[in-house]
């Protein structure tokens, strides 16, 4: 099954103008695409033999005044 971790986690309160939104992805069929609301961000292999078709990402998000969401 596929399996997605990333951060910031819910909740988090910050007072920057920007977030890094980071973590990894993996699936059996491998990993065609990340996106990051929205948007496609660039990744790559964690090379770790447990889990050949894991990446990583990182990109950074513009953040308004209170609430916002991300979906990743």
């Amino acid at each position: 099954p596929p399996a997605l971790a990333f951060t910031p986690a819910d909740g988090t309160s910050t007072p920057s103008a920007t977030a890094t939104v980071a973590g990894t992805a993996d699936d059996d069929a491998g990993i065609s695409r990340v996106t990051v609301n929205g948007v496609e961000v660039s990744f790559a292999s964690t090379g770790n033999p447990l889990q050949p078709n894991q990446v990583s990402f990182s990109t950074s998000v513009a953040l308004a005044e209170g609430a916002n969401t991300v979906l990743v």
